[in-house]
């Protein structure tokens, strides 16, 4: 996980006292490594609670857990390469160049935002639920059903709707043996929000892929993975995006196919047999 990174990914949504201790440690991360909580708070202007509930708010357990990461980190941690927006003068030789760039804009941001012990407690949910319930609408579905596919094919109970009405009508019977996956780069759709607040209530655990950026679905999930805030205009915006949902559900799959690594296999090769029957 990038310390900095996730650091400066969330400048524009902190209050004014985790602004403060987050542009002291983004300027000042050797020395942060040396200090202890009461001091830090004295260098930011702020108190020893708000500095433990800041390293928490960004994914840490406590602040020696917080230091260790930033004791591993350098200036070059913090990715501020950009991508330039798609024009309608662009050859296509531009055009592959651009998309390129944005590619690994994304995939490099998706892995600094990573939090380990975060991955490894939602696919640790995930492969210990009665049933998995996905949600997503509009680019996040593509992700989400790719995701679907894949559990289905290790005899995961998995169930994915695209219209939202059948969605709802889905979690009619969740409970807390269950998990719900939720899907939304903004955290603000209304249909996704309406699902997992109803998840929720019904005592789902509710695992969220969104911005991290104080949004609606992070604050109602109890886990929560995060996309890339990418600025790439409207053109490269929803690519890059999905590209991050790609690359978490991935991830999420390979840590639940590797729990038990030889059942996974012959479920596959089960599923394989039956498809060359075709």
């Amino acid at each position: 996980m990038g310390v900095l990174f996730t650091i400066q990914e969330g400048l524009e949504f902190y209050t004014k006292t985790e602004l403060k201790i987050a542009s002291y440690i983004l300027k000042n991360h050797q020395q942060v490594i040396n200090e202890s909580a009461n001091s830090l708070a004295d260098l930011c202007g702020t108190s020893n609670a708000a500095i433990i509930r800041f390293v928490q708010r960004i994914g840490y357990e406590g602040l020696n857990q917080f230091k260790l990461a930033l004791a591993k980190e350098n200036d070059e941690d913090i990715l501020n390469n950009k991508v330039d927006v798609i024009k309608s003068e662009d050859s296509i030789a531009s055009l592959i160049q651009k998309s390129h760039e944005a590619s690994k804009s994304t995939l490099d941001k998706t892995y600094e935002l990573l939090n380990i012990a975060k991955l490894e407690k939602a696919i640790d949910k995930l492969y210990q639920a009665r049933n998995i319930y996905l949600l997503a609408i509009g680019d996040s579905l593509n992700p989400a059903n790719a995701f679907k596919d894949k559990l289905a094919r290790i005899n995961k109970r998995v169930t994915l709707f695209s219209d939202y009405h059948i969605q709802m009508a889905s979690l009619a019977y969740v409970n807390p043996d269950d998990v719900v996956l939720a899907i939304s780069f903004s955290g603000e759709t209304k249909g996704i929000i309406t699902a997992s607040e109803y998840a929720v209530n019904n005592g789902a655990y509710l695992i969220a892929i969104t911005q991290f950026n104080q949004n609606s679905l992070m604050k109602m999930a109890s886990l929560s993975l995060y996309l890339p805030s990418e600025k790439m205009g409207i053109e490269l915006g929803p690519i890059s995006s999905s590209m991050s949902s790609y690359l978490i559900c991935d991830l999420l799959y390979l840590g639940i196919a590797k729990i038990n690594l030889n059942e996974t296999v012959a479920k596959i090769k089960s599923c394989d047999e039956i498809i060359d029957k075709l």
